[in-house]
C-alpha cells in the first residue's frame, strides 16, 4: 500500500519521511527514489512510498516525489 509524507531530513545519500499519518519518521536511501538521472529530493518535498521490513526495522521503498518543495511552500 503507498503512502504519503513530507521529507524532513535529507543528508546526500539518505533521509527520513515524516507520514502524513503521523507516525514515527521513516529512512530511506537515495536508491530508493524513482526518478531519471541524479537521484535527490529537498527537505519539504511531498512523497508517496511504500514500507517494507528490514534488519534495522522498517524503511521506505519506491519513494516518489508527488511535490516539489518549492510548490508546497
Amino acid at each position: 500500500m503507498r503512502e504519503r509524507g513530507t521529507v524532513v531530513d535529507w543528508r546526500g545519500a539518505f533521509g527520513f519521511i515524516k507520514p502524513a499519518s503521523g507516525a514515527l519518521n521513516v529512512f530511506f536511501h537515495h536508491t530508493a527514489l524513482q526518478m531519471e538521472g541524479y537521484r535527490q529530493c529537498f527537505k519539504g518535498d511531498v512523497v508517496e512510498y511504500e514500507v517494507e521490513s528490514w534488519e534495522r526495522g522498517i524503511r521506505a521503498v519506491r519513494v516518489k516525489v508527488i511535490e516539489p518543495a518549492e510548490a508546497a511552500a
